[in-house]
C-alpha cells in the first residue's frame, strides 16, 4: 500500500505515458526489431538504407498504432455517490473481464503534503481526505499483456485511468 500513497499523495492521479512517449517506445523498439529482420530476410547488412527503411516504416506503422491504443489516459467524471458508481463500474469491468487486484482507502496523514509558502499544506482539502483507490486488471496468463486500470473515487467525482482503449469501452459501457 506505500506505493499508492506515494502515488497517490498530491491528490492528484499522476498520468501515465501519453501519446509522443508511447509512439516512441514503439516505433524505436520496432525500427531495431523489423530493421534486424529485413536485413536477415533480404540477406543484407543491417545498416544498408534498405534495411534501415524497413525498419522504419514498420515502426512508424507500430508506433502509430501502438500509440493509439495503448496510451494512457485519465477520465474524470461526475458520480452521483460512491456505492452506485463503484456497483455500475464493477458490472462494466466484468463485461471487459476485469477484476479487483487491490483497495485501498488513502491515509488521510499522507496529504501532509509540502507546505505551499501560504501555510496550508498542498492537497489537505477534506474530500481529498475521503477517497478510495481501487485496481483492476487481468488475471491469468493474460494479465502480462493487458494493462491496469487505475480509480480513484471521492464524494462526487472519479478519475479513471488506464489504456486508451480500455478507457473508451468503459465510456460505452457506463
Amino acid at each position: 500500500m506505500i506505493v499508492w500513497e506515494m502515488f497517490f499523495w498530491i491528490n492528484v492521479m499522476l498520468p501515465g505515458p501519453g501519446f509522443w512517449t508511447t509512439f516512441l517506445y514503439y516505433f524505436a523498439t520496432t525500427v531495431v526489431i523489423g530493421g534486424l529482420t529485413a536485413s536477415q530476410a533480404l540477406h543484407i547488412s543491417p545498416t544498408s538504407p534498405t534495411a534501415v527503411q524497413v525498419g522504419i516504416l514498420l515502426g512508424a506503422i507500430a508506433g502509430l498504432g501502438g500509440a493509439y491504443f495503448n496510451r494512457s489516459v485519465i477520465w474524470a467524471l461526475p458520480i452521483q455517490g460512491r456505492k452506485i458508481f463503484l456497483n455500475r463500474l464493477e458490472q462494466s469491468l466484468q463485461a471487459l473481464k476485469l477484476e479487483a487486484l487491490e483497495e485501498d482507502d488513502l491515509d488521510p496523514d499522507l496529504f501532509q503534503a509540502p507546505d505551499d509558502g501560504q501555510g496550508e499544506p498542498q492537497g489537505s482539502s477534506k474530500e481529498s481526505k475521503d477517497a478510495t483507490v481501487r485496481v483492476y486488471g487481468s488475471s491469468g496468463a493474460g494479465s502480462f499483456f493487458s494493462g491496469r486500470l487505475y480509480v480513484k473515487v471521492q464524494s462526487n467525482t472519479a478519475e479513471l485511468m488506464g489504456r486508451a482503449s480500455t478507457i473508451k469501452r468503459l465510456k460505452q459501457l457506463l
